[in-house]
């Protein structure tokens, strides 16, 4: 496995994030379609007369269109990830190859929100700095705080 490949240079796994995972995505899309074809937002305007929750329908689509969006083109060192990365940016502005060469990563207003969502980001950039980019990824530990 290439794991510099999929290495973030925020220092997330790129496989571990949810907008990698093409599987969610084909399924969003399968679904997207089944609803269309069976005109779906027509049945949920008549089941809403016995169940409300029917009639959120066209909010509950609107959400699957969202999700939809997620979907990540693939690993921001080849392009993919946000159009829009001020990480990124300024990992690329510095000349290095990531957050894990930063002296103060803990106090990166970039990572600030990150941290939130990721508990062991900064583990993570440890990790990295200690093992590399091809053999940190095998130690890493939960990517989401809810895992």
């Amino acid at each position: 496995m290439n794991h510099k490949k999929f290495t973030a240079y925020c220092g997330l796994y790129c496989k571990d994030c949810i907008p990698s995972r093409d599987d969610l995505f084909q399924k969003t899309k399968d679904l997207q379609k089944c609803l269309e074809v069976l005109r779906f937002n027509q049945y949920a305007l008549l089941k809403a007369k016995d169940n409300p929750l029917f009639a959120d329908y066209p909010k509950f689509y609107l959400l699957l269109q969202e999700v939809s969006k997620l979907q990540c083109a693939g690993p921001c060192r080849e392009g993919g990830g946000k159009a829009v990365c001020h990480i990124r940016d300024c990992v690329k502005s510095k000349d290095l190859q990531g957050c894990w060469e930063c002296p103060l990563p803990a106090e990166c207003e970039h990572l600030k929100n990150l941290l939130q969502i990721h508990p062991h980001l900064l583990e993570h950039l440890n990790l990295i700095k200690v093992k590399g980019l091809e053999s940190w990824a095998i130690n890493r530990k939960k990517h989401y705080s809810w895992q």
